[in-house]
């Protein structure tokens, strides 16, 4: 630790976390230091059931809310570009319970994908309720699309933050890709969490379960446990070395050699860099 952080900076970042978690009366919290690709200190404050008077690991699952938009984004893209959906047909196309759905007003256009991925489909705004959905069952949320008014306004016309929309987005992605679910993450550490989220995403249905990280970290007792789990493949890349001991045969390591390689070129030759990873050419 003491190469990417000091004893007193660690006693200080503590310090003023432990005063967040205090002052916002929050139960337990886990922070800690990633620097060249890997996760260098954690830290873990206070209790994950305090009931159970359970105390926070570096295992302990925490709720991301609404970060995980972004992930279900992606994905709607990446279909998008594998030819699997268009981001302007109907969500009917693909949920058909939904298309069954009577829209609020008699010109309303249907509602589109690309309307739910820019929170503009008329869908009520739902906070805290949507909260409260989290774990509801893939029949529930079926019966509660068909038989419920979600509307506030027609779709396509104004901003209106729905959480719905983008359970929405999830129910199609499972009707298109056959429920065969990808898992991204930054980094593997201990594999805790990611093998946790592939048993639910099992027990919810899903046929398969991949998992996908650029930094294999695998402190242990990750191997054992992704050898264990549910996950069939993890796709990791080779910015963190693989020891002999911990390569099974579910792990890929994919080299990021071509893509350094291409990168040093385009600097060299004054080209755009953001191009190599799909950005628009910044020349």
């Amino acid at each position: 630790m003491d190469t990417y952080l000091s004893a007193d900076a660690a006693q200080a970042v503590s310090a003023a976390l432990e005063d967040l978690a205090q002052k916002h009366h929050v139960p337990g919290l886990m922070f800690g230091l990633v620097a060249d690709g890997a996760l260098r200190w954690t830290k873990a404050i206070g209790l994950a059931d305090i009931e159970a008077r359970q105390p926070v690991t570096p295992d302990t699952a925490f709720r991301i809310a609404s970060m995980t938009k972004n992930i279900t984004a992606l994905a709607i893209l990446m279909l998008r570009d594998a030819g699997k959906v268009a981001l302007d047909a109907p969500v009917g196309d693909y949920v058909p319970e939904f298309a069954r759905l009577k829209l609020p007003t008699a010109d309303s256009k249907p509602v589109s994908l690309r309307d739910l991925l820019n929170h503009s489909a008329g869908l009520v705004t739902d906070d805290p309720w949507g909260d409260r959905q989290l774990g509801i069952a893939p029949a529930d949320f079926t019966r509660l699309i068909a038989a419920s008014a979600l509307f506030a306004q027609p779709p396509g016309i104004a901003f209106e933050y729905s959480n719905l929309g983008f359970a929405l987005l999830g129910r199609v992605i499972g009707n298109v890709t056959g429920k065969r679910c990808i898992l991204f993450d930054d980094e593997i550490d201990t594999a805790g969490t990611i093998v946790a989220a592939a048993e639910l995403l099992k027990e919810e249905g899903a046929t398969e379960v991949w998992a996908m990280a650029t930094h294999g970290v695998l402190s242990d007792p990750a191997t054992e446990r992704l050898k264990n789990s549910a996950i069939e493949r993890v796709v990791l890349t080779n910015t963190v070395p693989l020891p002999s001991e911990k390569q099974i045969d579910k792990i890929e390591v994919l080299s990021i050699a071509p893509l350094v390689a291409d990168a040093i070129s385009a600097v060299f030759e004054d080209e755009s860099v953001s191009e190599i990873f799909g950005g628009e050419n910044q020349k």
